[in-house]
């Protein structure tokens, strides 16, 4: 398959192309997960059907727990079709945008909502939320979730958004996380553990 009959692509990540479309009456984003040849093809068949269930049950489970997630509108072996949430990626907002620090403190709450529910993103950066024209935060690419309690996945989340913004923006994030998620000094705790490590191992290449 080279493409969705009367979808447009817009992006291309590296296990799937990104469409848009309409479906149902309403504007479509179509996520295609493109096949492996390099693979044997029932090993590689395998996995891409096993990892878009797993995307969408964790989107659908994301929307149950109160998150605000693109709405699954069709799911396929190989495709999910989701409503297209109109706005714009945070990671492309001006620091000085009105809708910058509710963003911020929007996607803390978002991730409080996935982690009280057991559900680590695996990729919760400025780049997968959208903020919407009322500065609402939408989470999307669930590509990389999972169900779990780790504290040490859900870590992963802050520590990727940590790195991606700045001191300010992460602390509006952090403070909403923690106001909407009782586990969050547990987390925290995790964290400070996981960059304490990071810079003990830095510290050790360094002197190799």
């Amino acid at each position: 398959m080279t493409g969705i009959k009367g979808a447009t692509k817009i992006a291309e990540g590296s296990e799937a192309d990104i469409y848009e479309s309409r479906m149902l009456g309403v504007p479509a984003i179509i996520k295609y997960r493109r096949r492996k040849p390099y693979l044997i093809s029932e090993i590689e068949e395998e996995i891409r059907v096993q990892r878009n269930k797993a995307e969408a049950l964790n989107m659908n489970s994301a929307i149950i727990a109160g998150a605000r997630v693109p709405k699954i509108l069709l799911f396929t072996a190989h495709s999910i079709f989701m409503t297209k949430i109109a706005g714009i990626q945070m990671a492309r907002m001006a620091q000085d945008d009105k809708n910058y620090n509710p963003a911020a403190e929007g996607s803390g709450k978002m991730l409080a909502v996935l982690h009280a529910h057991n559900i680590a993103h695996g990729d919760y950066t400025p780049a997968n939320i959208i903020v919407d024209d009322r500065g609402r935060a939408w989470v999307i690419d669930f590509g990389l979730s999972q169900r779990t309690n780790s504290e040490e996945d859900k870590a992963f989340d802050l520590l990727l958004f940590k790195r991606a913004v700045s001191r300010d923006c992460y602390k509006a994030f952090v403070n909403s996380y923690s106001e909407n998620y009782r586990a969050a000094k547990r987390i925290l705790k995790r964290l400070s553990d996981i960059e304490r490590r990071g810079r003990y191992q830095s510290r050790t290449m360094a002197q190799a």
